[in-house]
């Protein structure tokens, strides 16, 4: 068993595709960590409070935090494509498709807006 550290508090969000381990925490940061070896990629920042939702789909990536904020990270460049105030709260939950991305809030609201 291997233990992945970096971060400095709670983790609240993980994602892994066979591949890539992409983990939210209290931090505010996004961490990409090889799936295999365990090595830690990348820190993604951006957003100013904790991210609890993540999902993970081929070279994307989408995290959800409580800032209310969605963010849409490109996992080959590693740099966030997409920013979007979705939420006057906590993000609570996400999904995505190639074409649309679903969250809910806090706030009581469920937003659908275009992918990318």
């Amino acid at each position: 068993m291997k233990t992945l550290t970096g971060h400095q508090s709670q983790i609240y969000a993980i994602a892994f595709d066979g591949i890539n381990i992409a983990t939210g925490s209290l931090d505010s940061s996004v961490r990409i960590w090889d799936g295999k070896t365990g090595a830690e990629k990348a820190v993604l920042m951006g957003h100013t409070s904790l991210v609890g939702q993540i999902q993970m789909r081929g070279n994307t990536l989408v995290t959800g935090g409580s800032d209310g904020s969605v963010r849409v990270w490109d996992l080959e460049k590693l740099r966030c494509v997409t920013r979007m105030a979705a939420h006057d709260n906590s993000v609570t939950s996400l999904q995505f498709d190639d074409k649309i991305i679903v969250t809910g809030g806090s706030d009581g609201y469920v937003k659908v807006s275009p992918a990318f």
